[in-house]
């Protein structure tokens, strides 16, 4: 089963914020989340636990 796109289209991109802790972007004006997307466990484990926040 091929993948499905979700297409929205955004009229007024000012009111579109990307919050990190969401990991989408949210209205600032109603709180809406764009996408709905949901991060799988494993990814956020990836990047929390390997990714070298400090540059050297």
């Amino acid at each position: 089963m091929p993948n499905e796109a979700n297409i929205r289209l955004v009229e007024d991109y000012k009111l579109w914020e990307f919050a990190p802790s969401a990991t989408d972007w949210i209205n600032t004006d109603t709180g809406e989340c764009l996408t709905g997307y949901s991060m799988p466990i494993d990814l956020k484990y990836l990047l929390k636990e390997f990714i070298d926040t400090e540059l050297q």
